[in-house]
């Protein structure tokens, strides 16, 4: 039989039944707000779980309602390498700006490093700032619409297509295919500029690109993408 090497100071364990791992992280969130309501730091409580992956429920939630956290084993949730690959497609049909994930997003296809991927990103913002503004975009003001018209993000974007856009920059032919491919991608994300809710447009990115880059380049294919 186990027991204990001490005396414990506080309250006995409790088994709390709950329906899914969803439910298990919105309560566990609850209750440390409720502690921490008691005025116990948040540093000084703790989650144990037996594999990493059983948290991926818990972080979301956590980060959800705001609740900083420290992971002492393995990396957080969003900080994987799969979660920001996936992220970075969604990241710039919303803010064509985001060179960071535009960059990203391009460094996955084959052929295109870091210098080409810079080379890239200079050819986008010649043709991003060369665009006219979308005659949709000028409609959405209004007719009688006293803003001024001047072009955010989503004008530029807004009414025509992404992939259309991409696909004026000059790639190597080994990358041609998979430019186009994630050209389409991009429309079908985006349709006339415009994004889809954020659980179909990881489905579709999924599906069209990432899957086959997973396979190829992690181990532990499988895992990952079960998080996505």
């Amino acid at each position: 039989n186990l027991s204990a090497t001490r005396d414990s100071k506080a309250m006995k364990p409790a088994l709390i039944a709950l329906n899914d791992g969803s439910e298990q992280a919105q309560f566990l969130a609850q209750r440390i707000l409720e502690l921490r309501d008691e005025g116990v730091e948040l540093n000084e409580i703790a989650v144990l779980y037996r594999a990493h992956y059983h948290a991926v429920e818990l972080q979301l939630e956590l980060s959800r309602r705001g609740i900083p956290y420290q992971i002492t084993s393995g990396i957080r949730f969003f900080e994987q390498a799969h979660i920001k690959d996936v992220a970075s497609f969604i990241r710039f049909v919303v803010n064509p700006h985001d060179e960071v994930a535009f960059k990203r997003m391009a460094r996955l296809l084959p052929g295109i490093g870091g210098k080409s991927a810079e080379n890239l990103w200079k050819g986008w913002e010649i043709e991003f700032a060369a665009s006219p503004l979308p005659v949709a975009a000028v409609a959405d003001r209004g007719p009688r619409s006293t803003t001024p018209a001047t072009e955010t993000s989503a004008d530029r974007i807004r009414g025509y297509s992404i992939g259309e856009r991409l696909l004026k920059l000059n790639v190597s032919m080994r990358s041609k295919k998979m430019w186009e491919q994630l050209a389409q991608t991009l429309d079908e994300i985006a349709p006339k500029g415009k994004p889809n809710p954020p659980s179909e447009m990881i489905v579709s990115v999924v599906e069209a690109i990432y899957d086959d880059y997973a396979k190829a380049n992690f181990t532990n294919y499988e895992l990952r993408r079960e998080d996505l």
